[in-house]
């Protein structure tokens, strides 16, 4: 089984994950990895979704690629990821992925209480919004929701690289992370937009981006229904590549 270390993948490389049924009875999952410029390799621009456009993930083709062995991650059997090498990299792209999303949530903390504490209006002849008691109570939900998040994914990452032995909860512990950070983020920019009122929906304003963006959180992986699944089979001692009901 060939196998790359994860620090010798260059930045220009596409991850890719391809099934084998040559063997129907015994199909094998590819994992591995090809430079963007190898012949075969073809980008087709179809990114046009509500969030993320600065990604541009777009659809990519592989037509007749060949990947040498040096560039193979692992070959598995289908099914559950139970080999290591797809734990680490599951790790390593939860984690970033949720960061991300707190990233989202503290820039729009702080853009909502910069606009607090300059908005004014005729309802408010003593002070700011930043006086009013209805915001002084979403600007302290959002700080609510951000710092239990941040404080499981710091405790995630720190774990991993501690190498805290969490054994078959890992996963767990990866899926509770994202998860949490995807939610609180969602009701962070929920709340700032609240906040800052309808400047926020005006197309360009940084809140309107990233209120955009967020949304995305219920597609990343792990989703709700499937961090609910892996995480109450774990508690529950289910075997997951059984019956789902």
């Amino acid at each position: 089984m060939a196998r790359r270390p994860y620090e010798a993948v260059p930045p220009d490389r596409i991850g890719l994950h391809a099934m084998d049924a040559t063997d129907p009875t015994r199909p094998i999952v590819v994992h591995g990895f090809v430079a963007r410029d190898t012949p075969g390799v073809t980008v087709i621009n179809t990114w046009d979704a509500h969030g993320m456009r600065a990604t541009e993930s777009h659809d990519t083709i592989l037509d007749g690629v060949f990947v040498p062995d040096e560039d193979v991650l692992c070959v598995v059997p289908a099914g559950p990821p139970t080999d290591p090498v797809l734990g680490a990299v599951t790790i390593w792209a939860l984690t970033l992925i949720a960061n991300v999303y707190v990233g989202i949530a503290e820039r729009a903390l702080d853009l909502a209480v910069e606009h607090a504490q300059r908005r004014t209006s005729i309802a408010i002849p003593k002070g700011t919004f930043a006086h009013h008691p209805l915001v002084q109570g979403q600007v302290a939900h959002m700080y609510l929701e951000l710092d239990p998040a941040r404080a499981v994914l710091d405790r995630l990452a720190r774990d991993w690289v501690e190498g805290v032995d969490h054994g078959p909860r890992w996963p767990v512990q990866v899926f509770a992370a994202k998860w949490r950070a995807a939610g609180a983020a969602m009701a962070v920019v929920e709340a700032a937009c609240e906040v800052v009122g309808g400047s926020s929906f005006r197309r360009g304003s940084e809140l309107e981006r990233l209120s955009r963006d967020v949304r995305a959180a219920r597609f990343h992986p792990g989703t709700d229904a499937f961090t609910h699944e892996v995480v109450g089979k774990a508690l529950l001692k289910v075997d997951p590549s059984g019956p789902r009901w």
